[in-house]
């Protein structure tokens, strides 16, 4: 039944039901970080004829589909084309290392075999939640064309065409392996992961602040369609 007081009267009345169930649901993860918007959302429901306790449900209904929104990872699919790529081989733990390897290795190289301004990729060739540290293998890859004659050190691969799933990353390199590991997991609650090689994707006009260690990149993870 819709509520038949003052206006004041409704929102004293929905921010004390707000707090008490509130009480109940937080532990449970739902965060709030705007209360305002749940009165609202108790308040439409009860012009709208819901009963106190729908209207209340409907509100924090609608403030755990935001926190879902806001807390897991934005991403895109997309359609790849395969890349031809010469890659060089980092082997050892994931993280700041692989970071220092491009900077002192890779970067390097590529400057020297005029490889600069392309599209480079990184790929990592074991799961470091089941393979020793030491063992690691990361690939540092720059797109090449078809004709490209690719020399020692260096390697030739290919990256496959395939449907992705893209999410944007920004941080440091000692970000990048808890970024894998989240994006892994909510793919995979969702179901949606598919065999294939999964990669880091860097623009050819890359930077990084010199500062903070901040880059931008793309994580990219086959999906089934």
């Amino acid at each position: 039944m819709p509520h038949n007081g003052s206006e004041a009267d409704l929102k004293y009345a929905v921010r004390a039901d707000l707090d008490a169930i509130g009480r109940l649901i937080m532990p449970m993860g739902i965060v709030t970080k705007n209360s305002i918007l749940l009165v609202d959302y108790a308040i439409l429901g009860r012009r709208e004829g819901m009963g106190r306790f729908e209207a209340l449900v409907d509100a924090w209904c609608a403030a755990s589909r935001l926190f879902m929104k806001e807390t897991c990872m934005q991403y895109e699919i997309k359609e790849l084309p395969e890349v031809r790529v010469a890659y060089l081989r980092y082997k050892g733990p994931f993280g700041p290392a692989v970071g220092e390897f491009w900077k002192e290795v890779f970067t390097p190289w590529q400057q020297a075999m005029g490889l600069t301004g392309k599209v480079t990729y990184g790929v990592a060739q074991d799961d470091p939640s089941t393979t020793p540290a030491a063992e690691c293998r990361y690939d540092a890859c720059v797109a090449v064309s078809a004709d490209y004659p690719i020399q020692p050190p260096a390697k030739e691969s290919h990256l496959p065409a395939g449907h992705y799933a893209v999410a944007p990353f920004k941080g440091t390199g000692a970000d990048v392996p808890a970024a894998w590991g989240e994006f892994f997991g909510q793919l995979s609650a969702e179901g949606k992961i598919d065999e294939g090689v999964c990669f880091e994707r860097y623009p050819a006009d890359y930077g990084m602040d010199p500062d903070t260690g901040v880059f931008a990149a793309e994580l990219c993870i086959p999906v089934k369609v």
